[in-house]
């Protein structure tokens, strides 16, 4: 689809949907925020990359979409 990685397909997957008016980013890094920086320097997808996108794209559940429901394990420091 002409991206350099993942994070920037999902970038462009989302942008170019016209019923999406925003995207929230989470970042860990200035190296991160300038890369989604770049990414939405990037043209949109084409109609027939959308319907590809959208046809291949695997099942995902909601389970492993929502934070909310992933387990959170704490670390012991010693």
């Amino acid at each position: 689809m002409g991206c350099r990685d993942p994070a920037a397909l999902c970038l462009a997957f989302v942008r170019s949907q016209d019923w999406i008016d925003g995207v929230v980013v989470g970042l860990d890094s200035l190296a991160q925020l300038q890369q989604a920086i770049a990414a939405f320097g990037q043209p949109l997808l084409e109609k027939q990359q959308l319907t590809t996108l959208t046809q291949t794209r695997p099942f995902l559940s909601p389970h492993s979409l929502d934070p909310s429901q992933w387990s959170h394990e704490t670390e012991t420091l010693t």
